[in-house]
């Protein structure tokens, strides 16, 4: 087709360009995908990671670098309480100094990882309600320093008794209640609109806004009810909150005074393969296992991609916005808002099955997914998260694809079947151009670092066999030292270059 052969906008795209001529000489625009951040968020704490998967977008990927072949590393483990699996970075204090925020089953706490060993500044414990793990897994850090975490149906205000201050002790500062949600329905994750609203998602698929200060909330019920979500969303400076249910890819609208469903007001859905309706080994729920992740802002391609769940997933890949009026579906029958839709097989084209609970890595146009297929085991749920490093669990694969903006095309770019990341999110330094995991080899639990061009191992680091070093889904974050830090089942892990 004309539009995948323009030899100009190639010639334009070197040069930050766009457009080529398209059918009966339309323009098609072939934006750079900038590897850069995407638009900061004003009302999110100034850190290295304010929010689950590191921003709004949830990029899962950092400008920060990170620690690289050659570096002396040293590793140090914090006991606690399992399991945080996002750790967000406080606002600098006034020695440019940050600290780090935890929220696990049992506590809200935080950490002082500037010097090694880390050391735990302050706890204050939180409810419990073990119904739904997910519940209080997603968090955020605002500008003012409050944490947000949910728990049940509820979300909690969290605060130091000196904001600027990340050494003082912890106050909880306000709780919001939601007792008109279902009776077995859960807050799951939060996020921040631009305009520094909290929005909030259910187990039920009930998407929520309310003030930062927990004024005027509404709700609305996605999907008619019957649908559950399992994972965080993605919010984007338009007001589009992106969530994946275990049926249905929705795109529903913020206009700044209202939730919509409203296809005039820019929202959507569409349903994708589930695939097995049984919950599979290492899974936390039926259909999709990824938190929807963006790529694209200013002018250049706006998607949003996930993983479904087919036996042998699929990353999707969705027009976000207006779908391009000369766009035609990639194959026939297929949805126009389908932009790209390939098998990911992780380099193993003899694969039984593969699935993730992780959400895509995100840099410029290229998007990472690691493998978390433990086999047909009826090992299920949180209990495989325990053996993964084991021989008849540990699933093994990382892949990365790229969006092709002259050719408008998702291609497979690398895959390399020899890595296994078993449970944790894993994460990308763009200064390092390397992308991280906590792995496993022969049972010993690792950190692995991957070239993100070429998919070649760059270092491993060899961690131990316990579950103190067990990731357990928690998120392998790239902070302000050139360190990766990480809950796991038994508390914290820090890896960082002497």
């Amino acid at each position: 087709m004309k539009r995948r052969m323009c030899l100009l906008g190639v010639v334009l795209l070197m040069f930050g360009g766009a457009a080529c001529a398209g059918p009966e000489g339309a323009r098609i625009p072939a934006p750079v995908m900038i590897d850069a951040d995407p638009p900061l968020n004003p009302y999110l704490a100034n850190s290295p990671c304010p929010i689950a998967h590191f921003n709004p977008y949830c990029q899962g990927s950092s400008s920060l670098r990170g620690p690289e072949a050659g570096d002396d590393l040293v590793v140090s483990f914090l006991p606690g309480s399992p399991v945080s699996a996002f750790l967000l970075y406080t606002n600098p204090d006034a020695q440019g100094l940050y600290g780090v925020w935890a929220s696990s089953a049992f506590h809200v706490y935080t950490i002082d990882d500037n010097t090694t060993p880390m050391q735990t500044m302050w706890t204050i414990n939180k409810p419990v309600d073990l119904t739904n793990l997910m519940s209080g897994a997603y968090i955020l850090l605002d500008v003012d320093g409050t944490l947000f975490s949910p728990k049940a149906n509820q979300i909690y205000a969290y605060r130091t008794a000196d904001p600027t201050d990340f050494r003082t002790p912890i106050v909880q500062s306000a709780v919001l209640d939601l007792p008109f949600l279902g009776e077995d329905d859960q807050v799951i994750a939060v996020n921040m609109t631009y305009d520094g609203y909290l929005a909030f998602a259910t187990a039920a698929s009930v998407v929520g806004i309310v003030g930062r200060d927990f004024s005027d909330p509404q709700m609305i019920q996605v999907g008619g009810g019957g649908e559950q979500l399992s994972n965080s969303f993605a919010v984007d400076e338009d007001g589009g909150i992106y969530l994946i249910t275990s049926k249905t890819m929705y795109r529903v609208q913020w206009t700044g005074t209202e939730l919509t469903q409203d296809e005039t007001q820019g929202a959507w859905s569409l349903p994708y393969d589930a695939g097995p309706q049984t919950l599979q080994p290492g899974r936390v729920s039926t259909g999709s296992g990824t938190t929807p992740a963006l790529m694209g802002f200013g002018n250049q391609d706006k998607l949003v991609l996930v993983c479904d769940g087919r036996q042998i997933m699929h990353i999707i890949a969705y027009w976000r916005d207006q779908i391009p009026p000369d766009w035609q579906p990639i194959y026939p029958g297929a949805d126009p808002r389908i932009a790209g839709d390939l098998p990911v097989d992780f380099g193993n084209p003899s694969a039984v099955g593969t699935n993730t609970e992780q959400a895509l890595v995100i840099r410029g146009g290229d998007a990472l997914a690691v493998n978390n297929f433990k086999g047909n085991d009826p090992l299920t749920g949180g209990l495989a998260a325990f053996f993964s490093n084991d021989p008849p669990y540990a699933p093994y694969g990382v892949q990365k694809f790229t969006w092709d903006p002259v050719g408008r095309q998702l291609i497979s770019a690398w895959a390399n079947p020899e890595i296994s990341c078993p449970n944790g999110v894993p994460s990308m330094s763009s200064a390092s151009r390397l992308a991280y995991c906590i792995g496993q080899r022969d049972t010993i639990w690792t950190l692995e670092a991957l070239d993100w061009d070429t998919g070649a191992s760059a270092f491993h680091v060899m961690l131990g066999k316990g579950l103190e070093y067990n990731s357990f889904w928690a998120n392998t974050e790239i902070g302000p030292n050139r360190n990766i830090i990480t809950g796991t089942f038994m508390g914290t892990l820090d890896i960082r270059p002497r």
